[in-house]
């Protein structure tokens, strides 16, 4: 078993900010759960996440079962959604983060973007010259993922893919999204059938 973090120390150092960062993110894993009537500010006050304990004026975390996280980030890669991915800058050689959107189709994680002809992404630059990528889940748990992106530029599999996507985003122009869409495969590294 691995010891305990200590987030911080001291009496006058555990007030208000550290708890609240605590209840909001133990909200936000819980907030699915949690019924539509109950406020949040109601919820946040009564909900200790288990994972914390305060022991003389010490916040401390506890690291949860390996075996949990991996089944909570498992659960999270596999419904899609908004997430931050890191990418190295193929130029500047600097981490560049950004939001955005993947989707889960046949089990496997993809991420698009919308279409343009003008120009092609910086992040799809980037991940073309290095395809070691950090994807950042925030939503409903939190977790930092190496992983390896695949970018997509055979027609043939952009045809297969892009029509999920379009259906996902309400666009009638499927053409058009599999001639100037994004598209990258993710793996993450560590995690066999992710999604």
């Amino acid at each position: 078993m691995t010891s305990p973090e200590i987030l911080t120390s001291g009496a006058a150092s555990t007030p208000r900010d550290l708890r609240g960062i605590y209840r909001r993110r133990a909200f936000d894993r819980l907030d699915s759960d949690r019924p539509q009537s109950e406020s949040r500010s109601a919820f946040c006050r009564l909900f200790v996440p288990p994972t914390v304990d305060s022991v003389a004026g010490a916040i401390i975390r506890r690291p949860a079962a390996e075996e949990d996280m991996d089944d909570s980030i498992r659960r999270a890669l596999a419904q899609g959604g908004v997430i931050d991915i890191t990418t190295i800058g193929r130029k500047s050689g600097l981490s560049r983060r950004i939001e955005i959107v993947f989707h889960v189709i046949g089990g496997r994680i993809y991420i698009s973007g919308m279409p343009r002809a003008d120009r092609k992404r910086s992040w799809i630059a980037n991940l073309e010259a290095n395809p070691k990528l950090t994807v950042h889940l925030k939503r409903g748990v939190a977790a930092d993922l190496p992983a390896t992106a695949r970018v997509i530029s055979d027609e043939t599999e952009r045809r297969a893919i892009l029509p999920h996507v379009a259906r996902a985003w309400n666009r009638p122009d499927v053409e058009t999204m599999v001639a100037h869409s994004p598209l990258i495969e993710v793996t993450i590294e560590g995690l066999d059938g992710a999604a």
